[in-house]
């Protein structure tokens, strides 16, 4: 039997997006909305989040939350979860964006982005973000909806 469903079709479904403030998180707002999904947009910067929900509610009709949240606090993100779920009912997929943000400029990477010039203290920091982050986000939204 072939189904004349939209394999894209995200209505009625809820996306959390870390570092959605950011260029990439941004893009891919665009694109869930774009499919009709709604979006819980995480970040650490309210006014990046705050505008990019501001520009994407007129194109759209779905459901849009902004969390200003620091993804490598484990607290923040179980309050943010909870948040997420009391106003979505269900997160229906994560996608953990959330990056530090190494200078590119026209020649390139500077030397803060360079990993023969980075500190272990910046090495650090971008793993808590990267990787912990990203651990606590799964971890909570997965608990939340068990």
């Amino acid at each position: 039997m072939i189904s004349n469903r939209n394999p894209f079709d995200l209505t009625g479904q809820t996306i959390a997006i870390t570092g959605a403030g950011g260029l990439m998180g941004r893009q891919f707002a665009i694109s869930l909305a774009e499919f009709g999904a709604n979006l819980a947009l995480i970040d650490v910067n309210t006014e990046s989040i705050a505008k990019l929900s501001e520009d994407l509610k007129p194109q759209f009709n779905i459901k849009i939350a902004t969390f200003t949240a620091d993804i490598t606090n484990e607290e923040e993100i179980r309050l943010i979860t909870k948040s997420c779920i009391d106003q979505f009912g269900t997160i229906n997929g994560l996608i953990n964006n959330a990056a530090r943000n190494p200078k590119v400029g026209s020649s390139g990477l500077s030397s803060l982005g360079r990993l023969e010039t980075l500190s272990l203290e910046e090495w650090n920091a971008d793993l808590a973000v990267g990787l912990t982050g990203a651990f606590f986000m799964f971890q909570a939204l997965w608990n939340s909806n068990v």
